[in-house]
């Protein structure tokens, strides 16, 4: 991401929207996911909420594949 920041971005500004993608994924992106899986933990149990998340994540890698090849399909 900050090699694309660093492409698209003019470098006067490149600082300030590193600044900005980092406070998102890190404070944003880590907060959100930290409270939901204690939420879930407390919910369900470590050992349910571990199964359920390598499931979603199992699904989401499928999904990338899936993505990728249909960007390599009709981007050539």
């Amino acid at each position: 991401m900050c090699q694309y920041t660093t492409m698209s971005v003019p470098p006067s500004s490149l600082a300030m929207v590193q600044g900005i993608m980092h406070g998102v994924y890190y404070g944003l992106g880590n907060g959100v996911g930290h409270l939901v899986g204690g939420l879930a933990i407390d919910e369900y149990g470590a050992p349910a909420t571990l199964y359920a998340m390598a499931v979603v994540i199992v699904l989401w890698l499928i999904m990338f594949f899936v993505c990728q090849k249909v960007c390599q399909l009709t981007c050539s």
